[in-house]
């Protein structure tokens, strides 16, 4: 579902991501929204009651992250790993602390929390 914000952000579309309480303390999630390309398919993970919510593409190929469907972090559930190289990302950072992209960042969703309703805003 798409909401379209008011006048002073007509320009702006946010999408409907899912409920707050949809991804667990310490857990990750993919999403592909309808519409969306399969290379900007993007992924949430909960870490200290913050939500983080990236593109789902490693900065080194561009390849989905995930093992499987919704498992994006490491066996500690204290880093993002990629599942082609295994390149480790810093969770509330998207920065690459090991693997060939070392030093690179996953690219964040910007997102807004209303109502326990997350938010996302991606280009048209």
């Amino acid at each position: 579902m798409s909401i379209l914000c008011g006048a002073e952000d007509a320009d702006i579309t946010l999408h409907t991501l899912c409920t707050e309480d949809a991804i667990p303390e310490g857990e990750s999630r993919g999403f592909a929204l309808p519409g969306m390309r399969a290379e900007a398919a993007i992924f949430a993970v909960k870490k200290g009651g913050q939500l983080f919510v990236y593109y789902n593409s490693c900065p080194h190929t561009g390849a989905g992250l995930e093992w499987i469907p919704d498992r994006f972090l490491s066996y500690e559930k204290d880093l993002i790993q990629c599942s082609l190289h295994g390149a480790l990302f810093e969770i509330d950072t998207g920065y690459c602390i090991h693997g060939p992209c070392a030093r690179e960042r996953l690219t964040p969703v910007e997102h807004v929390i209303e109502n326990s309703t997350v938010l996302v805003r991606l280009p048209d």
